[in-house]
């Protein structure tokens, strides 16, 4: 083989690998894209005076925030994971035209129906490496006697 040939020959092939480090550049790229537009950051203004005078662990805050919940359980709502608390309680951002809000949220394992091991993992890992949108959340609202009590009782799965 000659010069040139060899040549050529490695030019083809550094031009390749080229392109297809650039195509899967500019394939990740798009997938962030579109998953960013799909899922934006929770971004809102908060409007109800109970949530910034009260932390979202205490008794008033959580009492509003189950009100609002229910009241526009039919309204299409953004959840985020913000944070693991401890080995029942984990922290989201909630937002939809009416809530702009931190829930503390219990994730008992005996109210968990439907996640597919997903919150058990999160809780185990402590949450550690998980943020972004949770999707299929449902809630059970509790009694007087759990304290106004916002438990996570289904969840589809987390884009992270």
């Amino acid at each position: 083989m000659n010069i040139k040939k060899i040549g050529k020959v490695l030019l083809v092939t550094i031009s390749i690998h080229v392109g297809l480090i650039l195509a899967v550049i500019i394939l990740y790229l798009s997938f962030l894209g579109y998953w960013s537009i799909k899922y934006p950051d929770p971004i809102c203004n908060n409007t109800n005076k109970i949530f910034d005078e009260y932390s979202p662990q205490s008794q008033e805050y959580k009492t509003e925030l189950s009100r609002l919940l229910k009241k526009t359980e039919n309204l299409e709502t953004d959840y985020w994971f913000d944070r693991y608390i401890d080995t029942n309680h984990i922290s989201i951002f909630i937002q939809n035209d009416h809530i702009c809000a931190k829930g503390y949220i219990v994730v008992s394992k005996d109210k968990l129906k439907n996640d597919g091991g997903f919150m058990t993992h999160l809780m185990a890992v402590k949450g550690s490496s998980y943020g972004g949108p949770l999707l299929g959340l449902k809630f059970e609202f509790g009694t007087k006697k759990e304290k106004s009590d916002i438990f996570l009782i289904a969840v589809e799965d987390i884009i992270d």
